[in-house]
């Protein structure tokens, strides 16, 4: 009777100077925004962020993922914070991914909180380990919807079987467009990554000059 449990194709791809590289397990976001790539069908992820921010998704197919999560501390004090992200995603070309998709947060506490929603259009250009990405998003609050869009440009290069650099960069109408952006490092493992980055801009560089520290993990589940 063989002794052998499961096995799996490795393609000549995934090896790099004769070292075997692990699909990348967190493709379908940079830090906390997503890029144009989906999770696969049964694929799923848990999403920390500063240790309060909480987040699940599932690939319901190869093109659309749900998400939906919460923020702990206002959890703990009666009137939680909750958002859910359905997301759409398609191939243009081998090197072209588009999708759209909505955030949406709101409260328990209506009265306080009436529900913030964007929608919002992606382009990725690239593949899952090194790309490149342009969004764009329109914010609607109490039945206004902004006349200006936000605008992000996000990218990532992985440099090592386990470590890549990602930047995510944000820049929000406020009379004149206000950026904020965002550098770091992903540790990866199979199933597991970790982001250690920071945000800065002109005003936050004033007080400290490297940036706001930002940490984040994921862990992946299925396939």
């Amino acid at each position: 009777m063989s002794a052998t449990k499961s096995y799996r194709i490795l393609d000549e791809r995934s090896f790099i100077n004769g070292e075997y590289w692990f699909g990348n397990p967190n493709a379908t976001r940079y830090l906390f925004s997503p890029s144009a790539f989906s999770l696969r069908k049964g694929e799923a992820y848990y999403q920390n962020t500063y240790l309060v921010l909480n987040s699940f998704s599932y690939g319901i197919t190869d093109r659309f993922t749900i998400g939906a999560g919460f923020e702990l501390i206002t959890t703990f004090t009666g009137d939680p914070v909750f958002f859910v992200t359905p997301k759409y995603s398609f191939p243009i070309s081998d090197k072209w991914n588009a999708g759209a998709g909505i955030l949406y947060i709101n409260s328990t506490s209506a009265d306080d909180f009436p529900g913030l929603g964007i929608g919002y259009g992606i382009v990725t250009y690239g593949n899952r380990d090194n790309n490149a990405t342009l969004g764009v998003g329109f914010g609607a609050v109490d039945g206004y919807v902004s006349a200006e869009p936000v605008v992000n440009l996000s990218g990532r290069k992985r440099i090592s079987r386990k470590t890549a650099l990602v930047t995510k960069n944000w820049f929000v109408p406020a009379g004149s467009y206000y950026g904020i952006y965002s550098y770091g490092i992903r540790f990866m493992g199979e199933k597991i990554t970790v982001d250690l980055a920071f945000l800065n801009n002109p005003e936050i560089a004033q007080e400290i000059a490297i940036g706001v520290p930002y940490v984040d993990f994921v862990v992946k589940f299925g396939k």
